[in-house]
């Protein structure tokens, strides 16, 4: 996020030589405004502007490959674990008073396939987007701690099917791979038709049942951002290795069918054994449609298709605006240390966003309101990427 300090004294000087330029005489102030009146607040978390954060973590066979002397699944599942634990609210220090929470937050996997679940490859949503207060932090940390190497490994690294189930459920629109799951949150609430009768409170539930990730009798998902409409809506993507290749036919024909398939598609990649995975149009299309994503490559191998999967998420995160990081043997902190690093980086990242900001000092003069004395206040409004009213 850019500085506004820095927008604001470069136009005070630009605007000084255009009117010296022009012959007009004017006194130029030094290039110190005073607008330290901006950002002393911390940005509003109330339940309409909390950011929705959706984690897609990779759990096939990929994460069975070695961290050291742990695997990938024991590292990641630790370190996960232990930042959305605490990704609780802080007490305020001197009343004591609970903090309003700060995200939503949920889990999609990869689909499992065979007897009771639908063989339909993708992503399924494992625990629906919630406010993080004091028991969903927690529910979300012990889901992930009980997760089983093998009893929740994926069929597929379905990069591109996850990411297109992903946009399915942020629009709210029918799931393609997420229903007929086994393991898919479901609480079977009775009336969920009707956004009031959505609590955001720290429950995070619907007032007549359980958070359900999907319409009673029915495939359609549930909004997850009713809840919190502007807060913004963000993938997390954590990769163990590279997609599979299998996927790459029917990922083509799905985002031609969304009308995100571009005439100069695919996107150039260097190197390009990954090029013909449809991940990055996807996280370019998700971007479009309101939704950044972010990557994390968990030790990026440097053989085979290594370098390839690596170029892929840069080209995901480049593309849905976010940025790509890596976990790797080259940096001495654990890695368990540097998947909880990451993800805090993340998340100040995303709570640093903001679509509205500016000056909150008023000028002097009730007849000149967008100046005072040798200062031009600016309104700075920056446009919501999926036109929602906020």
């Amino acid at each position: 996020m850019f500085d506004i300090r820095v927008l604001l004294s470069t136009f005070s000087l630009s605007l000084t030589l255009f009117l010296v330029g022009a012959g007009a005489t004017l006194y130029a102030p030094p290039i110190s405004a005073a607008d330290t009146d901006i950002f002393l607040n911390p940005a509003s978390t109330s339940g309409s502007t909390r950011p929705n954060v959706l984690v897609i973590l990779d759990n096939t066979a990929n994460w069975s490959q070695a961290a050291g002397s742990d695997k990938k699944f024991d590292v990641e599942k630790d370190a996960l674990k232990e930042f959305f634990t605490g990704l609780k609210p802080d007490k305020d220090p001197s009343t004591g008073e609970i903090q309003p929470s700060k995200f939503n937050v949920g889990l999609m996997l990869f689909a499992e396939t065979g007897s009771p679940n639908n063989n339909v490859d993708g992503g399924y949503v494992r625990y629906h987007i919630r406010e993080m207060g004091e028991n969903n932090s927690k529910a979300l940390g012990n889901l992930i701690s009980n997760l089983g190497i093998n009893a929740d490994k994926g069929n597929n690294a379905s990069y591109a099917l996850a990411m297109h189930e992903a946009y399915l459920y942020f629009e709210g629109l029918d799931s393609r791979s997420g229903h007929e799951k086994k393991k898919t949150d479901s609480g079977k609430p009775t009336s969920i038709t009707d956004p009031s009768n959505y609590n955001p409170g720290d429950t995070g539930v619907w007032k007549n049942g359980p958070a359900d990730v999907m319409k009673t009798v029915s495939s359609e998902y549930i909004d997850p951002t009713l809840g919190s409409p502007c807060g913004g809506n963000y993938v997390v993507f954590i990769s163990n290795g590279p997609p599979d290749k299998g996927e790459n036919t029917t990922a083509e024909s799905l985002l031609n069918s969304l009308k995100g398939k571009l005439g100069t598609d695919p996107i150039s990649l260097n190197p390009k054994g990954e090029q013909a995975n449809w991940s990055d149009e996807y996280a370019r299309f998700l971007n479009k449609n309101g939704i950044q994503t972010f990557t994390i490559d968990v030790l990026p191998g440097s053989t085979g298709l290594g370098p390839d999967n690596t170029m892929l998420l840069k080209s995901m995160a480049n593309q849905g605006e976010g940025i790509y990081y890596a976990v790797t043997s080259s940096v001495a902190t654990s890695y368990k240390e540097q998947i909880k690093n990451i993800l805090t980086r993340i998340f100040d990242q995303i709570q640093a966003v903001n679509t509205i900001f500016a000056s909150s000092a008023l000028p002097i003069s009730l007849s000149v309101r967008g100046t005072n004395e040798n200062q031009v206040y600016l309104g700075m409004f920056r446009p919501e990427a999926s036109r929602k009213p906020c």
